[in-house]
């Protein structure tokens, strides 16, 4: 039996061609790859998921997230990435208000969030996100120019420290309150 490929190839290029003995083995091996294509299931029933077959075995399709505990190092490590995109976008998000509202729209806006109820869990979020974003750069700074600190017990001590660090600064810095500019007449 030979497969749809082979023959089709082989007719629009002579026959002869592929009788040559070099070309007999690779029309051998087409032929036998394409055998099992060709096959029909035996059965008209739709074929099975893959869910539906992990099922059948009785074991689970894979372990679950949520069953095992990040390590506190990648903790650290996905909580600057996301200090660094929430810090982007307020930035962008001043600089729009900026842009629409005006020059001073900004200011406004955050003198009136700093005197609401809300204020000092604001000023803690910015300044958790500007502070532990700033540490760990320091801290892969020190990485990159020294090779030093990537045992795993200096690393987790790292990450603790970071975590400590940024938290004491940032409620400092929640319970700072500048005064506001006098507005001139």
């Amino acid at each position: 039996m030979t497969s749809v490929w082979a023959c089709s190839l082989a007719d629009s290029i002579s026959t002869s061609f592929w009788q040559m003995p070099l070309f007999r083995p690779l029309m051998a091996r087409a032929t036998a790859a394409a055998r099992p294509l060709l096959r029909r299931p035996l059965s008209t029933a739709a074929p099975k998921s893959y869910s539906e077959k992990m099922d059948a075995t009785g074991r689970p399709v894979s372990p679950h997230l949520f069953i095992y505990r990040f390590p506190t190092i990648a903790i650290s490590s996905i909580t600057v990435r996301i200090t660094g995109v929430l810090l982007t976008v307020g930035a962008s998000g001043v600089a729009s208000m900026a842009l629409l509202g005006g020059v001073d729209a900004p200011g406004n806006v955050a003198s009136a969030i700093s005197a609401s109820s809300v204020g000092p869990l604001a000023k803690f979020t910015v300044g958790f996100s500007l502070v532990y974003h700033y540490l760990g750069a320091c801290r892969h700074i020190f990485w990159d120019k020294t090779a030093k600190g990537f045992s795993n017990a200096q690393m987790l001590q790292s990450s603790y420290a970071l975590f400590g660090a940024a938290t004491a600064i940032s409620v400092g810095l929640a319970c700072v309150s500048l005064k506001p500019k006098p507005k001139k007449e």
